[in-house]
């Protein structure tokens, strides 16, 4: 049974990190090492970590906790993948959690996955009281624009890839987007794995600046050769996205959530349409 290496990185998350815990040291699968990576936080966040522990200590997981001052979410996010000891790595960070408790042995136990280097699924996206179910597309999508084919909160990647590789520190936001990005044009092989995988909760880090995501993406995607920008397309893709992020902080909150969930909508229909070519 291959050892399965969780990472949680997480700074004053006291609020959230039980649920996020709980999801992973409820797990049916019985090789679990679990790393959580805190950033020397100032709330309450050690205690909950430490009360959750308390409630499963009749688990068999091996967690471990690591509190410290780091470079942001990626430095946290790398010192894991240093520690990490399992054949497979996903990291699930503060606020999202397994879809449930069977999700690591529907994915794992009866498989082996020789010569795939990443399995992945479908993701929950949760704005607020929504809950928007999106499909995950296929690896080499990630050449054709922006956004990510899956969550990365439902990717499963071979520790030793990501051991090799790492995350970019020079991208504060998006430098999970040049990993995948790298992953493809190395001609790394992701299996789809039909089942929810993660639940997400939307509003991290990504989209709470989405403008500099956004232009993080751009330069990654011109670093690596994918796409060329000249001044105008890039001023353009900015300004139609500030625009948007103006919107949203007028309108309605229930209007937002019925456009997200519209949009979530035609990207799962428009999936399916390709998927039956």
């Amino acid at each position: 049974m291959d050892r399965i290496t969780i990472v949680t990185v997480c700074y004053n998350a006291e609020n959230i990190i039980a649920k996020t815990m709980r999801s992973v040291l409820g797990q049916t699968y019985s090789s679990i090492e679990y790393l959580i990576i805190d950033g020397k936080s100032k709330d309450r966040t050690l205690q909950e970590i430490e009360n959750c522990k308390i409630k499963y200590l009749h688990n068999a997981i091996d967690l471990k906790v690591i509190s410290e001052e780091d470079n942001g979410i990626y430095d946290a996010m790398n010192k894991g993948i240093d520690r990490a000891t399992g054949k497979w790595l996903l990291f699930m960070n503060a606020g999202d959690s397994f879809y449930d408790m069977d999700v690591i042995s529907r994915v794992f136990e009866n498989y082996a996955y020789k010569g795939i280097d990443a399995v992945y699924g479908d993701t929950v996206r949760i704005y607020g009281n929504k809950h928007i179910l999106v499909k995950g597309h296929e690896l080499e999508t990630i050449k054709d624009g922006f956004p990510l084919p899956f969550c990365h909160q439902s990717i499963f990647v071979r520790t030793e890839i990501l051991k090799k590789m790492k995350f970019d520190l020079q991208y504060k936001q998006a430098a999970d987007y040049k990993f995948f990005c790298l992953f493809c044009l190395d001609n790394k092989i992701a299996r789809y794995c039909p089942i929810v995988i993660s639940n997400y909760l939307m509003g991290g880090i990504s989209e709470r600046n989405t403008v500099r995501h956004l232009e993080e993406k751009i330069s990654i995607r011109e670093e690596l050769g994918l796409e060329k920008f000249n001044f105008i397309k890039k001023k353009y893709l900015v300004y139609r996205l500030s625009i948007r992020q103006m919107i949203k902080k007028f309108f309605p909150k229930l209007l937002i959530n019925w456009i997200a969930e519209k949009k979530v909508y035609n990207e799962n229909k428009k999936n399916i349409g390709n998927s039956g070519n």
